[in-house]
């Protein structure tokens, strides 16, 4: 039976589809998380194209021994198909699929489903399922999912964590540019009085 996992982030005053534009629009979001956390500078992500692009990375394992002799290497190459739908302009589920790349591969398998929806109060609600499935034998495959599980859930939920902090980033920087602006017109008012009365 397959384990699954879920995981959710709530960031207050932050519109869904200015998350998609921080976190999904471009290469950049994914490119700097890969960068910073995943400490792979050489990750790619390919453009949207009809819902759907790709991102390739290489990611270190931190899974039990036993397995990480299966898989033959302390690190693996992963090719992971984005497929984005929105549902009318308040929410969007991103399906992400990755393939692994290592012999016994077909034999672990793990599907993560994003869905980012409008809150309550101006705030964007994002909440993760995680599915993973090893094709093993019993008892090796419950043991397996556990630690796929656990691997799955350090991941996701350090993407999850990087994601709420460069949305508030975005959000912060934005309300400090409309403050700056804001403060521009008064500024030019009082120093065309100063300047009319002489002071």
């Amino acid at each position: 039976m397959p384990t699954e996992l879920k995981l959710s982030k709530v960031i207050e005053n932050f519109s869904v589809k200015d998350y998609y534009r921080v976190v999904y629009g471009d290469a950049t979001g994914f490119q700097k998380f890969h960068r910073e956390i995943t400490k792979d500078p050489n990750a790619s992500i390919t453009d949207w194209k009809n819902g759907q692009r790709e991102v390739s990375f290489r990611m270190a394992l931190n899974v039990p021994a036993m397995f990480k002799k299966v898989i033959g290497a302390d690190t693996i190459g992963v090719v992971e198909t984005q497929r984005i739908t929105w549902h009318g302009s308040s929410s969007f589920t991103v399906v992400s699929e990755p393939t692994l790349n290592f012999a016994a591969a077909n034999k672990f398998t793990t599907k993560g489903q994003v869905t980012v929806s409008a809150g309550p109060g101006g705030s964007c609600q994002v909440e993760c399922l995680m599915t993973c499935i090893a094709g093993l034998p019993w008892p090796m495959q419950s043991t397996a999912e556990a630690a796929m599980a656990q691997e799955a859930k350090d991941s996701v939920g350090n993407f999850l964590e990087y994601c709420k902090q460069i949305c508030e980033e975005d959000r912060n920087n934005r309300a400090g540019a409309a403050a700056a602006a804001g403060a521009q017109p008064e500024a030019a008012a009082a120093a065309a009085a100063a300047g009319a009365t002489g002071c």
